[in-house]
């Protein structure tokens, strides 16, 4: 039996909120950038915004430069995560299995639900029309037998609607298509495909998979299986346990350890204050990076009844970055998710812990306390060690 995946895809995600929030930003071009530096990036740009030529990633200053009507809006990832809520609420309906994935997209596996809600087509219209109607978003959706062909037939259907690729004609539905399209191509994979003058998909399709090894060397094997429409990659679900998360979008990519240790500091310091302030603390934590270029590294690590103390985890924290952090590319979004809570067996004991491991909880919620009453600023983040606290 052939696989049914639905591809979920809002265009501009964090602007198409932006814009329900305020409407007289619709029919404008707008980007989401961070401001106050003058090597901001791009984060997201409307489709109004692309033909002045301006694209995700490119400098801010550039940007301004070739569309002086441009509008700039901070990044608000507090509301982008809750829009994105709204929406796995409406779409975990229709199938359990939902996977979300950055800027808006959401893959869904509706194999198997046909005798609940019809043919995957219908179930997809019903979806699309059902954001539109409640949180007033236009998502496009792209029906197929696997991932990457849903995924890019939900981008080729843009501005909105519902393109179905029927089980058979994989090859002649991407063979006239733009390589770009495929997935995990970076700059540096589309600028060699340009120079062998390979340009549509169907060119990539017809080059025989020793010679893409030899170019691409261990990437041309995907590359040789994509281009044919060929992608066994399962939908993953979300997590939907309670959870801490802290993220932060730099406010220019960066590979600098000091300006990305800083960051994971932060969120590290955010998220143990709201564990102390809930009166829980975590099982587990998962460090997420992206960088530049949107690829993505991940990796979880058991905390071990670890109260929520900020050095003691970052000190974990930062060890997890070592080991994802490998490439040269810059990062540019960090995320820090606390998961597993739960409350403190004994609160008396202070989780049990001994005595020196105790003094430093008391100091944390003491500084707590004066930034509650102070601001966040007025106590920089908190360095402990076995003997004494440095302030």
């Amino acid at each position: 039996m052939f696989r049914s995946v639905l591809h979920l895809d809002i265009a501009a995600f964090g602007i198409a909120v932006e814009r329900v929030a305020e409407p007289r930003l619709r029919g404008r071009p707008v980007v989401v950038a961070p401001a106050g530096t003058s090597r901001s990036v791009v984060v997201t740009a409307s489709l109004e915004a692309r033909p002045w030529g301006i694209y995700r990633g490119m400098p801010l200053e550039a940007a301004r430069r070739r569309c002086p009507d441009l509008v700039v809006l901070p990044p608000n990832l507090g509301l982008y995560r809750r829009a994105s809520g709204s929406v796995l609420d409406i779409v975990s309906r229709f199938t359990p299995v939902v996977e979300p994935t950055p800027y808006g997209g959401f893959f869904l596996d509706m194999t198997g639900t046909h005798r609940l809600f019809g043919a995957t087509q219908d179930a997809g219209e019903r979806i699309r029309r059902e954001i539109e109607r409640r949180l007033r978003l236009d998502p496009t959706v792209g029906v197929a037998t696997n991932k990457l062909l849903s995924r890019v037939a939900a981008k080729i259907i843009r501005p909105e609607g519902l393109c179905d690729v029927f089980p058979g004609s994989e090859a002649a539905f991407l063979g006239p298509l733009e390589v770009g399209l495929l997935p995990r191509l970076g700059p540096a994979a589309r600028r060699q495909l340009e120079e062998l003058n390979l340009r549509i998909v169907r060119e990539v399709s017809a080059v025989p998979l020793p010679d893409l090894i030899m170019v691409f060397g261990s990437r041309g094997r995907a590359l040789h299986r994509h281009a044919r429409g060929i992608d066994e990659t399962p939908v993953r679900t979300v997590e939907r346990s309670p959870a801490v998360i802290e993220e932060e979008l730099l406010e220019e990519d960066s590979n600098d350890r000091g300006v990305l240790h800083a960051a994971l500091r932060r969120m590290v310091e955010k998220g143990t204050g709201r564990m102390r302030r809930l009166g829980v603390m975590a099982g587990e934590i998962t460090l997420r990076i992206r960088y530049a270029d949107s690829v993505e590294a991940s990796r979880s690590m058991s905390l071990a009844g670890l109260p929520p103390i900020e050095e003691r985890i970052f000190r974990l924290a930062r060890r997890l970055f070592e080991k994802i952090c490998v490439r040269r590319v810059r990062v540019r979004h960090l995320e820090v998710r606390f998961r597993a809570l739960r409350r403190p067996p004994r609160q008396l004991e202070l989780y049990g812990e001994a005595r020196e491991q105790r003094r430093e909880f008391s100091l944390a919620r003491t500084v707590d306390s004066i930034r509650a009453r102070f601001g966040p600023g007025a106590v920089g983040g908190a360095i402990y060690s076995s003997r004494k606290a440095i302030m």
